[in-house]
């Protein structure tokens, strides 16, 4: 059964770096995975494809050596089981907002007597039925993770009780959706924004719960200033620009300088 990647670089070099799929496309979730990342989420809330797109992405993520983890479009029981079995090895669960909402998606995604996640030996998880039972089992609940998307007023007004869930490795910080709520649509660099953002980071970490930090930039330079910052701030989970960003990015750019000429 496989490590844990997300697990292994936060032990070892307490920090742990990841990206984003956004496209059905298995090679370039591959060719993410091969760059270097830790993890790979692979993003079916806005992404245009289901499961058995996603099955596809983590073969490929997994030939390239990082983890695959998927972000859920919302925290349905089904879709909870159904990544997990088909092999994500962690979770993002967007829109938590209560600590009841935590409760109920760690239930799910955890076997007894850390949960009710629903059993089948014979699933891509297991190894297509390969692995023994109680040691797949022991190693899923030690193993796959759960990442809960804080991003609404409420469930800032709520993270101590979400915090005080068993179970949580880590929550992420939606800036985008979090800026939009607040009433400052798109200021993700607004102050009232920001200082939203470093007092759940303190405080999570004061709680030994990680924090994911989306970085939404994708050049490099602005990368490592906002990963150094949000680092120094306790974010030991980081991600940067997903596929279509740094695709689009780089097609504007050429083309910009051959319109140009």
């Amino acid at each position: 059964m496989k490590e844990n990647r997300v697990k292994e670089a936060l032990e070892k070099k307490n920090v742990a770096f990841g990206t984003w799929v956004q496209m059905s496309s298995p090679e370039t979730a591959e060719l993410a995975s091969y760059a270097g990342f830790d993890f790979v989420i692979v993003d079916t809330e806005h992404g245009s494809f289901g499961i058995e797109t996603a099955v596809s992405l983590f073969r490929a993520i997994e030939l390239g050596g990082a983890s695959p983890f998927i972000r859920l479009p919302d925290d349905n029981k089904t879709g909870i089981l159904k990544a997990l079995d088909a092999g994500a090895m962690g979770i993002l669960v967007p829109g938590v907002s209560t600590k009841g909402e935590a409760e109920d998606i760690v239930k799910v995604a955890k076997f007894s007597p850390n949960g009710f996640r629903g059993a089948c030996p014979l699933t891509r998880s297991t190894g297509h039925g390969i692995f023994q039972w109680s040691d797949y089992v022991k190693w899923s609940n030690e193993e796959t993770m759960v990442w809960l998307l804080i991003e609404s007023p409420e469930g800032i007004e709520n993270i101590e009780e979400i915090l005080s869930v068993e179970g949580i490795d880590a929550i992420a910080l939606g800036v985008f959706d979090l800026s939009v709520t607040l009433g400052l649509p798109g200021q993700i660099d607004h102050p009232y924004v920001e200082s939203k953002l470093s007092e759940i980071t303190k405080l999570a970490r004061e709680k030994n719960t990680d924090v994911v930090r989306v970085i939404l930039d994708s050049n490099p330079g602005q990368v490592a200033k906002e990963a150094k910052e949000w680092i120094a701030k306790g974010c030991r989970i980081i991600t940067s620009a997903s596929d279509r960003q740094i695709l689009s990015q780089g097609y504007s750019e050429n083309i910009s300088v051959l319109r140009s000429l």
